[in-house]
């Protein structure tokens, strides 16, 4: 009997493990990575998926309570119940699961993806409209914002390329996205001659701007597709203990009948 429980206890856990990392992923990608949401927005698939597979597995569950003993309903419903609930459960699982492998290989070709003016001049505007990140830099340093903290700082990706000048243009640091920039200056770098003090412009239009963007989907992309793969897998052993509990207990209820 304490096998029993444990092993219901087991895929359970296993369930809710798996919604909680890919619940806890989404949170991570609005909290951290709000800039994700100028190229792809993978967070609104994944919230997507997310609901669909709570609902699934709250149907399936509640044929579960039916078979269990917990609760008892119509042997019709259940029957409707106990045919589709673990299809939907599966095939949202494995929604996520695909998901998370495009994901990954996305990781491989993010610079590919996002260099050409076709892509980038739609990209920009949402770096500094939508996602505000070097607003945020700015930010970060209204207490000390002297040059020593800011050269002391860990800057992100995307931070270091788009709001601020290359390390070779030795622009007079004045604030984090405010630099003196030399009148008529020669530079071996063109994203030197691309900086502007404008907050529109900045670094946006530099070649370091998008490989920073890049590289920080690629980080992204690679990180949410394996927490994805991984749920996924965890909730589909999950989903093959429960289905297994279902027929060992419709099996004891045919026996019991007879």
């Amino acid at each position: 009997m304490l096998i029993y429980w444990i092993n219901r206890g087991l895929y359970m856990f296993l369930i809710c493990t798996g919604m909680i990392l890919i619940v806890a992923m989404e949170v991570w990608l609005l909290r951290e990575h709000r800039s994700e949401m100028c190229y792809f927005g993978m967070h609104r698939f994944y919230i997507a998926f997310t609901i669909e597979l709570t609902i699934s597995f709250c149907v399936y569950f509640y044929a579960y309570m039916h078979a269990a003993g917990w609760r008892t309903m119509n042997e019709g419903v259940y029957k409707e119940l106990r045919r589709y609930g673990p299809y939907l459960c599966v095939v949202f699982s494995f929604d996520i699961l695909c998901f998370g492998l495009v994901t990954l290989g996305l990781s491989i070709f993010s610079f590919s993806l996002v260099d050409g003016s076709s892509k980038w001049v739609y990209i920009k505007p949402c770096l500094y409209n939508n996602s505000n990140v070097c607003s945020q830099l700015q930010h970060k340093f209204v207490d000390d914002h002297t040059a020593v903290a800011f050269f002391a700082s860990n800057l992100t990706n995307i931070e270091s390329g788009c709001c601020k000048p290359p390390k070779e243009c030795n622009f007079k640091f004045s604030s984090p996205t405010v630099w003196m920039k030399p009148i008529n200056g020669t530079y071996s770098n063109p994203d030197c001659y691309n900086w502007d003090n404008d907050p529109t412009i900045l670094c946006y239009n530099c070649q370091v701007c998008k490989l920073g963007f890049a590289q920080d989907m690629k980080e992204t992309w690679s990180r949410s597709g394996f927490i994805g793969v991984l749920a996924s897998l965890i909730i589909l052993l999950g989903l093959k203990l429960i289905n297994e509990d279902v027929l060992l207990l419709e099996s004891i209820r045919r026996r019991d009948s007879n």
